[in-house]
C-alpha cells in the first residue's frame, strides 16, 4: 500500500494519537481521503482515496481511523473540506486524522481544513463515544445565520447521544465569531461532559474557547491542558468556561498549562469578559496557566467573583501566572 500521495505518509502529525495506535489492531478498518483525486475507489488505500470524509464515515465501522490529505494549493481549486460532519452513536472510538503541516503561516496554512458546508447545524456533532480529532484546522465562516452554532459540539448524553471519550489534539480553531461564551456555545462545547481532553490546540479569534455544562448534573472529568488562546480582546468573550454542577457529580476538572496569550477578553457584546469562568459546586485544579494581564494583579481578581477569573472555591487555583504591567506575580 502506497502512501505517497499523503504528505510525509500518514503518520504527519507530531504526536503519537489514538489512531495509529488502534491501527495496529484494525487494519482493514482504516480509510482515506482525498478530495482532489482524479478518481475514487473504495477509501482503503491513499491511490484509491475516497473523496469527503463522509463518505469515509459512512463507510467504516466502529474504531477505525480516517487520514486526510490537505486539498491542493493551486489558485484554480478549492483549499478545504467543506462538509457538516456527525459522527454516529453507533460508530464508535473513531479518529480522525489530517495529514502534512496543519502550523505555519496563519494567512497560508498547508494543513487539512475544514469548514462548514451549511449554517444548519454544527461543524462537528459528536454522537458517538471516544472520537479523536488530530492536526485539523476547523474554521467556522461568518454569517449571522451561523450564531449558536460550534465546531465541535458534543450533546446531552441520552440514549442517542454519548459524547463522552473525546479527545482534540493539535487543532487549530479559528474564526468561531458566531459562538458566545455560554457553556454550550463555544468553539468546543460538551455538555456532560465526561473523560475528555484538550490538548495542545490554537484558538484564535473565538468567542467561547471551550465550554463545558452540566445539564444534567455529570460534568467534569475534563482535562484542558497546553492549550494557547489568542486573538483579539473584543473577539473574545470568554476561553474557557464551565458548569461543573453538584460536588457529587462534578469532579475532576482540570486546567493546566494553558496559555492566555492576548489580554483579558472585551467582546462588547458579551456578559463574562473573563480568561475562565466557572460555576457549580464540582471540584478541581486550575494549575501551571499564564495570564497576559494588563491590570495589577489582586486577590479581588482571581476569586468567585473575580474580575479577569471566576474560579470558585470548591475548585483549586494554584501556581498560575499573570503578567501585568508591573511584572509578573504568582496566583494562588
Amino acid at each position: 500500500m502506497g502512501v505517497t500521495n499523503f504528505p510525509n505518509g500518514v503518520f504527519a502529525s507530531p504526536m503519537i494519537g489514538a489512531g495509529r495506535l488502534s491501527d495496529i489492531f484494525a487494519s482493514g478498518n482504516i480509510y482515506f481521503v482525498n478530495a482532489d483525486a482524479s478518481r475514487t475507489g473504495n477509501g482503503k488505500s491513499p491511490d484509491r482515496a475516497l473523496t469527503s470524509i463522509t463518505a469515509a464515515l459512512s463507510a467504516m465501522s466502529k474504531d477505525g481511523t480516517i487520514y486526510v490529505k490537505p486539498r491542493t494549493t493551486t489558485a484554480s481549486a478549492q483549499t478545504y473540506y467543506q462538509e457538516d460532519l456527525v459522527i454516529p452513536l453507533t460508530k464508535p472510538n473513531i479518529s480522525i486524522i489530517g495529514c502534512g503541516a496543519t502550523y505555519g503561516n496563519p494567512s497560508n496554512l498547508t494543513g487539512v481544513q475544514l469548514k462548514p458546508l451549511t449554517v444548519a447545524g454544527h461543524l462537528i456533532t459528536v454522537n458517538g463515544a471516544g472520537l479523536n480529532l488530530e492536526n485539523l484546522r476547523l474554521t467556522m465562516t461568518g454569517g449571522t445565520a451561523l450564531a449558536d452554532k460550534c465546531a465541535v459540539f458534543g450533546g446531552v448524553q441520552s440514549t442517542s447521544i454519548q459524547p463522552q471519550g473525546l479527545t482534540i489534539r493539535g487543532c487549530i480553531f479559528e474564526n468561531c465569531d458566531k459562538s458566545h461564551a455560554a457553556t454550550n456555545v463555544a468553539a468546543v462545547a460538551v455538555d456532560t461532559s465526561q473523560y475528555v481532553f484538550i490538548e495542545d490546540n490554537f484558538f484564535i479569534n473565538c468567542l467561547g474557547g471551550v465550554g463545558v455544562s452540566s445539564i444534567t448534573g455529570h460534568a467534569g472529568r475534563t482535562v484542558i491542558r497546553r492549550n494557547i488562546f489568542s486573538g483579539g480582546a473584543e473577539k473574545r468573550d470568554c476561553d474557557i468556561i464551565a458548569s461543573l454542577g453538584d460536588a457529587a457529580n462534578g469532579m475532576g476538572f482540570i486546567v493546566d498549562w494553558n496559555i492566555f496569550a492576548d489580554i483579558l477578553p472585551a467582546h462588547s457584546g458579551g456578559t463574562t469578559g473573563r480568561w475562565i469562568k466557572i460555576t457549580g459546586a464540582g471540584g478541581g485544579m486550575i494549575s501551571n496557566n499564564m495570564f497576559a494581564s494588563t491590570a495589577a494583579t489582586g486577590a479581588n481578581q482571581w476569586g468567585p467573583t473575580g474580575t479577569q477569573t471566576i474560579i470558585p472555591d470548591t475548585t483549586f487555583f494554584v501556581n498560575n501566572f499573570a503578567a501585568d504591567l508591573n511584572g509578573i506575580a504568582a496566583q494562588t
